[in-house]
């Protein structure tokens, strides 16, 4: 038997949904001893009620947007004092909650069995997408090719991250509305008309990404739907009725998104989100298409209107190859424009190779559409030359590039975890700064700061603990004593230059000279700002002297956390050069 046909005969298996997610679940499996990290912790908090605030079952609600929960996340440092006042990273998300609550108060110390649950969920939503690629895609052979790409597909990594299950979970809801319907308007099952709505609603409970769900049922409509015009547009309305009580339900709890910089809400702020959309929407279909990680597109600052040329350029490439492919294929077009649809909710977030589970099913199933056009017979057709090189190119990426992407990705929280504790190793541990204020003077990253200065690895969050993160850059930080308890903290370009600030405080809400933020115990006022509104110097006042028990000091030097040890008064010190 060839090689080739040995491979056709697997991917032909009747049970190639089984041995797709049993594929994806294997690469998955050092996740199981990843840990925990980001969100995790603040989960873990809120869930147990050692926040102190806030119900215990509203595990996304991060800042709801009044005064009041921004005051008291400042006073535990879980805020830093340059956070918008009405800021508002609140989801509603109560299906994906439940499971988290259970995690934390059930089995907290069995962060295995919570990842075990995202791989049992991630392996459910490839089954289920296997399940949609068998029914549209033929010979049966190029349906298990997407199945078996979409379950190396980098963004399943992201199973890996406990806090990332409202992501899978809403997707295989939603993949398994998708192939419901698909049955119902393909096969006449009438069980279709009633479960995919239900299942699309069980996807939104879960996590807004489900939204994208009436992505591929507006492209059934366009591209495969046979029945009349009038039909295809009455098949649309169960889901549109499901979203449009979703969405009146999100705005009456008040839930959404506003003052952050990262996350952004197409209903409060819709002038914004037209603005970033296209930018986003390239850099995760580059990432999707081309495996360049969309994260780029974050750090990327003033050199992104470059990266994005170069990225609608390959993919203005990619479009004229499989025009003639598109042209000829209802089944193209229809991943195509699911795809494509797909991308539109995702971008109300920053461009994440998580965020790519919805557009994978699309892609994959354009991937594989191209491949099977190219390998008709197991062997190379005639085809032409550019869409034979593509099918290679993207066969190459997905089946062989993507592995070690995905087992990388699948460990991020391990990584991320271990890069907090390597970044402050020598410093006294949470225990042993009770009653003390860590005073963060400098770090490059908001969030890591927050996560070891605040929440301990081991989940317990002592009352009597505290932190103010005063800056977030990479560049040199100068610090001057301006008297016994004020500092005056200064940068030669900005205070807040590092991505992770504008997750709390977007560009649209610039500072301004003389803005005064009060928090127990700490008055800041900024001195200087740069064009675009960010704080240039800004002066700490404290309520006691600075060299008070109170305060451990901390800043950011040669790459790591070290404790330091204030100027005398009118003299100043550099942090990171």
């Amino acid at each position: 038997m060839k090689p080739a046909g040995a491979l056709r005969r697997l991917l032909d298996h009747p049970r190639m949904g089984i041995i797709a997610a049993a594929v994806g679940t294997f690469f998955l499996l050092p996740s199981l001893g990843a840990g925990l990290a980001g969100d995790d912790y603040f989960h873990w908090l809120r869930a147990t009620g050692a926040l102190g605030f806030g119900s215990r079952l509203s595990l996304f609600n991060f800042f709801d947007g009044s005064p009041e929960a921004i005051a008291a996340v400042r006073d535990r440092g879980l805020a830093p004092w340059f956070a918008e006042e009405k800021l508002r990273l609140d989801f509603f998300r109560p299906l994906t909650g439940i499971t988290h609550y259970v995690d934390y108060t059930v089995w907290p110390h069995a962060p295995w069995l919570m990842h075990a649950e995202n791989l049992a969920i991630n392996a459910a939503l490839i089954f289920a997408t296997a399940v949609l690629y068998r029914k549209l895609l033929a010979p049966r052979w190029v349906a298990g090719l997407a199945a078996l790409l979409y379950a190396l597909d980098v963004g399943h990594g992201f199973a890996g991250w406990v806090a990332g299950r409202n992501g899978i979970l809403s997707a295989a809801f939603g993949v398994a509305a998708i192939a419901a319907h698909v049955r119902w308007r393909r096969d006449g099952w009438k069980a279709g008309a009633w479960l995919a709505p239900l299942l699309l609603a069980l996807g939104l409970l879960a996590g807004e990404a489900a939204v994208a769900t009436l992505a591929y049922f507006f492209a059934y409509a366009l591209t495969l739907d046979r029945a009349a015009l009038r039909a295809r547009i009455f098949s649309l309305l169960p889901g549109l009725g499901v979203v449009g009580a979703w969405q009146a339900l999100y705005r009456a709890l008040g839930c959404g998104a506003f003052g952050s910089g990262l996350y952004l809400d197409p209903g409060r702020q819709p002038l914004l989100f037209l603005v970033e959309a296209p930018g986003r929407a390239i850099a995760l279909l580059l990432g999707e298409l081309a495996l360049v990680p969309p994260e780029v597109y974050v750090f990327l600052g003033p050199r992104r209107p470059a990266f994005l040329a170069m990225a609608a350029l390959f993919l203005a490439c990619v479009l004229a190859v499989i025009a003639p492919l598109l042209y000829r294929s209802a089944r193209a077009r229809f991943f195509g424009l699911g795809a494509l649809f797909s991308l539109v909710p995702v971008c109300a977030t920053f461009p994440s190779g998580r965020l790519l589970l919805f557009v994978g099913v699309g892609a994959m199933g354009l991937v594989a559409e191209v491949a099977g056009r190219v390998f008709a017979d197991g062997e190379a057709t005639t085809s032409g030359f550019r869409e034979r090189s593509l099918a290679w190119l993207w066969l190459g990426l997905h089946l062989l590039l993507a592995v070690p992407l995905l087992l990388v990705a699948s460990v991020t929280p391990m990584l991320m975890a271990s890069y907090t504790d390597r970044s402050a190793t020598g410093l006294p541990t949470l225990p042993q700064l009770a009653d003390r204020i860590v005073v963060v003077v400098n770090t490059p990253n908001l969030l890591p700061a927050i996560y070891r200065f605040v929440v301990p690895r081991n989940g317990v969050f002592p009352d009597h603990t505290r932190a103010r993160v005063l800056s977030v850059s990479r560049h040199p930080v100068h610090v001057r004593r301006v008297d016994a308890s004020t500092i005056d903290v200064s940068a030669d370009d900005d205070l807040l230059g590092e991505v992770s600030s504008s997750l709390v405080r977007g560009d649209a809400f610039p500072m301004t000279v003389g803005e005064v933020t009060e928090l127990p115990g700490m008055q800041t006022r900024v001195e200087e700002v740069t064009a675009t509104g960010h704080p240039r110097r800004v002066t700490f006042h404290f309520d006691h002297p600075l060299e008070a028990k109170d305060f451990f000091w901390v800043g950011w030097q040669r790459a790591r956390f070290v404790a330091i040890t204030l100027p005398p008064v009118g003299e100043e010190i550099p942090l990171n050069e």
